[in-house]
């Protein structure tokens, strides 16, 4: 039994064939697909609801379709920053109900972040309350 190492398998997909001699010099081939990768940046997406219930400008902001693109090798979202208007904060939760000071036009904007850290790219929507 030997040690076996690989070098030079690049970032992204890469397959590696390996051929196995045995003492009866009868050969066997197989191949491995290594998927390399740093991370992949999360994906931030949001609606937008009105409630209403504690004020006519309560309204509900929804980030949980947003999603990490490399989900399938165990990433997923740790944290939301919202800004709304111009209120500034970060949260575990993925829905979130907030109210507005006053009517007019606000902008909110998300963005989230990933188990390995990086953020996603920051998603905007402007709401006009009445």
């Amino acid at each position: 039994s030997e040690l076996i190492s690989f070098s030079g398998v690049s970032e992204w997909q890469d397959q590696v064939t390996l051929t196995v001699k045995d003492s009866f010099n009868e050969e066997a081939k197989f191949s491995i697909l290594f998927t390399v990768f740093r991370n992949i940046a999360p994906v931030a997406l949001f609606s937008v609801k009105k409630i209403g219930v504690s004020s006519p400008y309560e309204y509900e902001v929804d980030a949980s379709g947003s999603y990490d693109k490399d989900a399938r090798f165990n990433g997923k979202i740790t944290e939301y920053e919202y800004t709304l208007a111009n209120y500034k904060f970060s949260s575990p939760l993925s829905k979130i109900r907030y109210v507005f000071g006053s009517a007019g036009q606000k902008q909110i904007r998300v963005r989230v972040k990933d188990n390995n850290g990086d953020w996603s790219n920051q998603v905007s929507e402007y709401v006009v309350l009445n």
